[in-house]
């Protein structure tokens, strides 16, 4: 595929995807009474912040492999393989936890723990597919995603509880997920799964996970801070607010993550610092 065309994938992807979530909180607040649109935009938040753990754990060091060789397979493999796991694991505990603990909001953090393994590994396979710069599938997958998230929130009846919209919110993502694993393990095919590298200390992604800490996840996780001690509602409020803005943070952090192999793939280097610094420019006049 030619850089051009890589580039304008990966744009339409990265839209696709901003899209997806906008129109997810838009349905939901739809759908919902002002205190279950408060409960469910604190679960939503928290599948955010999860969202951004998985992405710089293991995403974010996958997209900074070169080449398409057996060793960047081997790791895009793994990374999926990775955090299906580790999704798989945490929800596991999540839904163990929830299930003990009356409310509507543990009932729909309950759901998310069921359906993380699902939402986060869709995520994953998206990076993989940069990585593997075959960008037009992760947009197939994304288009895929969106209109099956949108059928299934369709034909749900007003006042659908918090849980209920998490669950169709999550399983919508599964056929999405089901073709880019095909797609992933044709692109990948006999090569063997490394887990271990990414446990051990000093793993780049540990990295990145502290930085979004500090940076990305206090922010958001502020608002639910602001819910507990303040008013719950003040929670949907919030997050209906920065809605519009969400796909300023969308662009401005798959800039980052899925940037580099695609400036990568530009051969000669004064033509990959003009195109780096006309991106930076982009960015800039956006913001």
């Amino acid at each position: 595929m030619r850089a051009r065309t890589a580039v304008l994938c990966s744009v339409a992807d990265q839209g696709v995807a901003a899209l997806t979530n906008i129109l997810v909180l838009v349905a939901a607040a739809r759908l919902s009474t002002l205190a279950d649109f408060a409960r469910f935009s604190a679960v939503y938040l928290v599948f955010t912040v999860l969202l951004g753990v998985s992405g710089a754990y293991a995403g974010q060091p996958l997209v900074l492999k070169r080449g398409a060789g057996e060793e960047t397979r081997v790791a895009c493999r793994s990374a999926v393989a990775f955090t299906v796991l580790a999704a798989a694991a945490l929800g596991a505990l999540l839904a163990a936890v929830c299930v003990l603990v009356p409310g509507d909001t543990a009932r729909a953090l309950l759901m998310l723990g069921l359906v993380l393994p699902v939402v986060l590994g869709q995520d994953a396979v998206r990076y993989a597919f940069s990585t593997l710069q075959q960008p037009h599938l992760a947009l197939v997958s994304d288009l895929l995603r969106l209109g099956c998230v949108l059928g299934a929130l369709a034909v749900q009846d007003y006042g659908a509880s918090p849980a209920r919209l998490i669950a169709v919110w999550g399983l919508s993502a599964l056929p999405a997920l089901l073709l880019s694993a095909a797609l992933l393990h044709r692109a990948t095919a006999g090569s063997p799964l490394r887990l271990r590298p990414m446990l051990r200390r000093g793993h780049l992604g540990q990295r990145f996970t502290v930085e979004f800490g500090v940076g990305n996840a206090t922010g958001q996780l502020s608002v639910l801070g602001l819910g507990a001690v303040g008013n719950p509602l003040l929670v949907g409020a919030l997050r209906g607010a920065t809605t519009l803005f969400g796909p300023l943070n969308v662009l401005f952090t798959s800039a980052t993550s899925f940037g580099p192999p695609i400036l990568g793939r530009i051969g000669d280097e004064r033509r990959r610092i003009r195109a780096t610094a006309a991106l930076a420019a982009a960015l800039a006049g956006t913001a």
